[in-house]
């Protein structure tokens, strides 16, 4: 939390679209390019423009506007898939997922109470060797332990090649990062670690495709390894073959949550949502009643892929997932659920466009202090091809259920020229970019930016945990990486399909899930990586040449 002080606007003043040195939007007309706007009818389409959006779901009214926090002017670096996470000392750290060429990881600190926010590039890490066809990764989950120090998850980016090492803690007194140690030592990831947090009695959470979870009680120095399958197993053994898919395991841990009273939540590839409420000892179904297809709660065991794992400030399960081949229940709308453990009832979310979400969409579920919950649609809020307004960004929500549109303040939208397409900062590829300190939340964009939304001065302490991307859930002693917020554990995500087949295809140098023929996204001109890169290319000579 701020301790009281009042807000403040950036230290840096937003730079205008063609300091960029693309095409921005500054030509873009206000109808979007629908071409009914020019200098003789200006008013007529002020008036047509407001009428317009008058008739469009809530969207961006939420609060008070994102405002720039920090940009390259403060040794910010742009990055796919950017996470953040902050400590207990105020201190924030920021790293992205690619691009990586050199082998060597990088993380960025800065604090919070610096006014010049100012962005110092830690000591590096090596990066496990990824196959000759894949580029290397960089952090491909974050999240601070008890001390305050950066837990940095690792990717060996592509197929299934063991990551190792495949987990990096920063040693404060050595100003060092040490490699942890897995035990038992032939248990490592492969792939790649997909979520960290933080929970309350200290111990840090690892979860990994594939597969199972890890677990260290020295503050990162070393993680023992958790077989969840095999857990749920012994409280369930009915369980398996799942009904998702009718896999013999869980597959791949995608989501991960801690509550503030230690109860921890997994969303998995193959198998629903599964949580443990003795610190990790057990593990079972959030459906008390699995094996009946009529249950209440089916949808938390018939779903797969989930990486978009949060929590309520009453305890409810946010939900985030794709429906499975099981024949009921019907899937919500939007593929966002709200389950009552307690009351074993299923409530469905509505308020979004019903082909925005799908397996492995949403990494990261964020609940503030003051009960605001936020996610990322990882939509582009303009059509790629031709720079029109389209749904995407940031999402949030007062109750789970009702879900509107939250950019207020950030256009990261662009045209690159040679490639006549658009790229949006704030749209695919996010998936995790939160942190919260107190009622203050935190989004970085891949345009290597970081917006803040101030809450009230003072406002809640460990009140609330955190899931996905970018930093670690922490509520109770130690470090307050989530502020008192509710947010999954840092986590990657990338597109997915449904809940995945047993099957495990090779997804490229994305991290999705292999998919089951179960809803799909519509394909892109470009991917939003390929145009990223073109951007980043030229941003980082431009870098070199000043």
């Amino acid at each position: 939390m701020r301790g009281g002080k009042p807000a403040i606007g950036p230290v840096f003043p937003r730079r205008r679209p063609e300091a960029h040195g693309l095409a921005y939007a500054a030509s873009r007309p206000m109808d979007g390019g629908l071409g009914i706007c020019d200098a003789g009818r200006m008013r007529s389409c002020s008036i047509l423009v407001l009428a317009v959006l008058a008739l469009l779901p809530r969207a961006t009214q939420a609060a008070e506007p994102w405002q720039l926090w920090a940009d390259d002017g403060n040794g910010m670096v742009p990055g796919y898939n950017p996470r953040i996470a902050i400590s207990g000392e105020r201190e924030l750290f920021y790293s992205y997922y690619t691009p990586q060429d050199d082998g060597i990881g990088e993380v960025y600190r800065v604090s919070l109470d610096d006014p010049a926010r100012q962005f110092t590039l830690m000591p590096g890490f090596p990066l496990p060797t990824p196959p000759p066809e894949a580029s290397y990764a960089n952090a491909s989950a974050l999240a601070v332990n008890a001390r305050g120090e950066p837990v940095v998850g690792i990717a060996v980016n592509a197929g299934f090649t063991v990551t190792d090492p495949m987990l990096f803690t920063w040693d404060a007194e050595a100003s060092d990062w040490i490699a942890a140690e897995i035990v038992p030592a032939d248990e490592i990831c492969t792939r790649l670690i997909r979520q960290v947090a933080l929970a309350p009695n200290g111990d840090v959470w690892a979860t990994c495709q594939w597969s199972g979870a890890y677990r260290s009680t020295d503050d990162g120095r070393t993680f023992e390894h958790v077989d969840v399958t095999a857990a749920v197993v012994a409280s369930e053994p009915s369980y398996v073959p799942t009904r998702a898919n009718g896999a013999s395991d869980l597959g791949a841990l995608f989501g991960l949550v801690i509550g503030p009273d230690g109860s921890i939540y997994v969303g998995t590839e193959s198998g629903g949502v599964v949580y443990s409420d003795d610190e990790g000892a057990t593990f079972r179904p959030l459906d008390q009643d699995p094996t009946n297809l009529m249950s209440t709660m089916a949808r938390a065991t018939n779903s797969g892929n989930i990486a978009g794992v949060g929590l309520t400030l009453d305890g409810k399960v946010i939900v985030q997932g794709a429906a499975g081949q099981g024949a009921y229940p019907p899937p919500g709308p939007i593929g966002v659920y709200v389950f009552d453990i307690a009351a074993q009832t299923t409530d469905v979310a509505v308020g979004l466009p019903d082909y925005v979400f799908n397996g492995l969409t949403v990494g990261q579920i964020v609940t503030l202090p003051s009960g605001r919950i936020y996610m990322h649609s990882t939509h582009d809020t303009v059509d790629t091809m031709t720079g029109r307004p389209t749904f995407g960004g940031i999402v949030s929500s007062d109750d789970a259920l009702t879900w509107e549109v939250d950019n207020a303040g950030i256009d990261e939208a662009f045209m690159i020229p040679t490639m006549g397409t658009w790229y949006d900062g704030n749209g695919h590829g996010q998936s995790h970019p939160f942190a919260t300190d107190g009622d203050d939340i935190y989004v970085a964009t891949s345009t290597g930016k970081i917006f803040v939304r101030y809450g009230e001065p003072g406002g809640g302490t460990d009140t609330g945990t955190e899931t996905g991307t970018g930093e670690g859930s922490d509520s109770g002693p130690g470090p307050d990486t989530s502020g008192g917020a509710l947010t999954s554990g840092s986590s990657q995500t990338e597109d997915g399909g449904g809940a995945s087949s047993s099957g495990r295809d090779d997804a490229g140098q994305a991290e999705g899930g292999s998919g089951c023929g179960c809803r799909s996204r519509e394909p892109r001109g470009h991917s939003a990586w390929a145009v990223l890169a073109v951007w980043l290319a030229w941003h980082r000579r431009r870098r070199r040449a000043a």
